[in-house]
C-alpha cells in the first residue's frame, strides 16, 4: 500500500487552498460534472500531480489507423471510471487532469500520413 500524501507546505497558496476546497466538496461517488477535467475530477493541471498529456498521433502506425482519436476517446470514457483502487485509495486528491489535445500536432499527424501511404 503506497499513502497518498499532498504537500501541507503548499496548501499557503490560494491555489492549494482552492485544490484543498475542491477535495472537500467532491462526491467521488457522485455522477461526473459535465464541466470536470478527466475522470470527473474538478482539477486543473496547475492543481494536479499527475497531468496526462494527450497526443493525436497517427503517422506512424503501421496497420489501420484511429490511433489520433485516442485522447478523446480516453477522456470520453474517463467519467465512467471508479475512482475507488483498493491500493491506492485517494489517489484521486493528488490531482488528475488532462491537458487540452493540440490541433496543430492532429494536423501535421495527418499531413506526414498522407505522404506515406500503405
Amino acid at each position: 500500500m503506497y499513502p497518498i500524501q499532498i504537500d501541507v507546505k503548499k496548501l499557503n497558496s490560494s491555489a492549494a487552498k482552492s485544490k484543498a476546497e475542491k477535495i472537500r466538496n467532491f462526491d467521488q461517488n457522485g455522477p461526473a460534472l459535465e464541466s470536470a477535467n478527466v475522470f470527473g475530477l474538478p482539477f486543473t493541471s496547475e492543481e494536479s500531480s499527475i497531468v496526462l498529456i494527450p497526443v493525436p498521433w497517427e503517422a506512424t502506425v503501421s496497420y489501420g489507423g484511429g490511433t489520433s482519436k485516442g485522447p478523446d476517446a480516453i477522456f470520453e470514457a474517463s467519467s465512467q471510471v471508479d475512482l475507488l483502487h483498493p491500493e491506492f485509495k485517494d489517489l484521486w486528491k493528488v490531482g488528475i487532469s488532462m491537458e487540452k489535445g493540440s490541433s496543430d500536432l492532429a494536423k501535421k499527424s495527418k499531413s506526414l500520413k498522407k505522404m506515406f501511404p500503405k
